[in-house]
């Protein structure tokens, strides 16, 4: 028998289960791992005082895939944390009222503002960037030592840039079809595919917003579910394909 063992690479697809839409690469995914749990139904053994199992039928009782994304692209948070995702066109904003503090951030309604303008209520004074207020990604920061006095009402005109929009948990749990597109390296490169036909995913146990000893993850499951499209001799779960 040729000897084939494996180490796989390789890229995973996904897209909405039946959906009218691209099969999207999910990016760099550093662990893939199927796992089974199995229903033992054991007939036990009452003809000998000694005990022991007569029969038993296994039979599945769920398969898991679990995948650690390390692509955190809009896509994949919406897909993962059930989220409406909307794309924002970039504008001017003009008028932009907040009550101003010392030591504060004024968030902005939309992110990374430039060519900012500060001035009090009805468009007098105009502060200065760097003495009074210092601009960052999240808004208006009003410096410790501004003339701008706490309490005061502040008008800020700016502009924004394109962004998206992802509003967790907004979604119901979706059904998703999986393929993987991979490598054997052990075998010189030889083609290794599977398709998984219908999983639902789970949210993940965590997500870190902050981590210095590695890159981030999104670590997603979800159980397979039966496809009830496929025909006889067919899995209704996944399939594994192999090169002759």
């Amino acid at each position: 028998m040729a000897e084939k063992s494996y180490m796989l690479t390789g890229k995973w697809y996904g897209k909405k289960q039946g959906a009218a839409e691209a099969v999207r690469f999910l990016g760099n995914t550093t662990r893939a791992v199927i796992s089974f749990n199995e229903q033992e139904i054991v007939l036990k053994d009452a003809t000998t005082p000694g005990g022991g199992n007569w029969n038993e039928v296994r039979r599945i009782d769920s398969q898991e895939l679990q995948l650690d994304l390390r692509e955190i692209s809009k896509e994949n948070l919406a897909m993962v944390f059930r989220s409406a995702l909307t794309a924002v066109t970039g504008a001017v904003v003009s008028n932009e009222a907040h009550t101003a503090y010392k030591g504060g951030l004024l968030r902005t309604a939309h992110p990374a503002p430039t060519s900012v303008t500060v001035t009090g209520s009805g468009g007098t004074p105009t502060y200065v960037a760097g003495t009074d207020y210092e601009v960052r990604s999240g808004g208006i920061y009003i410096l410790e030592t501004s003339t701008i006095a706490n309490g005061a009402a502040v008008e800020i005109d700016y502009t924004y840039a394109a962004y998206n929009k992802v509003q967790p948990g907004t979604l119901a749990a979706q059904t998703y079809e999986l393929f993987f597109e991979g490598i054997n390296e052990a075998q010189n490169g030889e083609a290794f595919w599977a398709d998984i036909w219908k999983m639902r995913l789970s949210l993940p146990e965590n997500f870190d917003f902050i981590g210095l000893d590695d890159f981030g993850t999104l670590a997603v499951k979800g159980k397979m579910l039966a496809d009830t499209t496929k025909g006889v001799g067919e899995s209704q779960y996944w399939r594994i394909r192999t090169p002759s």
